[in-house]
């Protein structure tokens, strides 16, 4: 499979997608101190910012793609892997694991960041429901040892 684009173009592309990995790595990081702090502000300062490198990423995604379709082969990681080889170019081929293991830690960045959106949110739901006297049937054990649903409402005013 012979690919139109030089190695200097994949280079390029490359490059741009490390920074823009870099960029949201940084990002990541940000959003996750954001969320321990409970900063609305700024974590939604972030998720703007988050969307460059994401768009920029997904555009370059895209146009390996296209130059994949244009080569005739099919668009996959391996079919990829094979035009990074007939370059043979070393610096490409590492260029392209550093930019593999930092999509990773976006990857595992995001998926952090999620749980501890997901933890936030149970904790404000929490407290909302007592602070509206409300109860999810939460159940405690009786002197026998034996689980009991715990009925009534949590009435801040009781406490």
């Amino acid at each position: 499979m012979a690919i139109s684009v030089t190695a200097q173009q994949i280079e390029a592309q490359i490059a741009s997608d490390i920074a823009a990995c870099e960029s949201l790595i940084s990002l990541l990081d940000q959003e996750q101190e954001a969320l321990k702090n409970r900063d609305p502000d700024q974590l939604s300062e972030i998720i703007d910012a988050k969307l460059t490198p994401l768009n920029h990423l997904e555009n370059s995604a895209n146009v390996r793609a296209q130059w994949l379709r244009e080569s005739g082969g099919e668009v996959s990681s391996d079919a990829w892997l094979e035009v990074l080889q007939q370059t043979q170019q070393q610096k490409l081929k590492q260029d392209w694991q550093t930019l593999k293991k930092l999509t990773q830690q976006c990857k595992l960045k995001n998926e952090v960041n999620g749980k501890l959106l997901v933890r936030n949110q149970q904790v404000f739901g929490r407290l909302l429901e007592v602070l509206r006297g409300q109860n999810n049937n939460s159940s405690l054990y009786n002197t026998k040892g034996a689980s009991k649903a715990m009925g009534g409402s949590n009435i801040i005013g009781e406490a």
